[in-house]
């Protein structure tokens, strides 16, 4: 059953990429993503509210 709910949902996602390519409202092409996990390092020091950021 999930199967099949994933394939219609596929092709329902194609025709609409389809037809929007074809009005113009996008450009369908490849996209790469790596993975790439950056961390963050803040600093409440560094910060400043926004009110008392001028």
């Amino acid at each position: 059953m999930v199967h099949f709910v994933f394939e219609a949902l596929s092709a329902s996602f194609l025709q609409v990429l389809l037809l929007a390519r074809e009005l113009k409202l996008l450009k369908v092409g490849a996209i790469g993503v790596d993975g790439t996990k950056i961390d963050a390092n803040v600093s409440k020091h560094r910060n400043v509210r926004y009110n008392r950021g001028g």
